[in-house]
């Protein structure tokens, strides 16, 4: 019968009965920590994950899908321009904000 090599080794350890318990212990004592290691690792992953998507949909309804800016200068007849834009198909709002300058 076939036998992978990484079959035969980890079952030659991990069942080892004759004068090697701490060989057998040590064997069992590994396999735990990585199924931990992994079960931790695939939780944080999921977590993390949910936690971007929630973020993303969260943060992206809070910010402007389009913005309108001039370079250098100020739009000054910023009233008119959201008066043309109001009849836009898709649009459900327009507002002016304006960006502090440093001093």
């Amino acid at each position: 019968m076939f036998q992978p090599v990484p079959l035969f080794v980890g079952l030659r350890y991990s069942l080892a009965r004759e004068h090697s318990f701490f060989v057998s212990f040590i064997t069992w004592v590994s396999l735990l920590g990585v199924a931990v290691g992994v079960m931790a690792l695939i939780t944080v992953l999921s977590v993390m994950n949910g936690l971007e998507s929630e973020l993303r949909t969260r943060l992206l309804s809070l910010t402007a899908h389009a913005s309108l800016s001039a370079r250098g200068a100020a739009i000054l007849d910023w009233q008119a321009r959201i008066k043309q834009l109001q009849g836009a198909p898709g649009l459900l709002g327009a507002a002016h904000f304006s960006i502090p300058t440093p001093c």
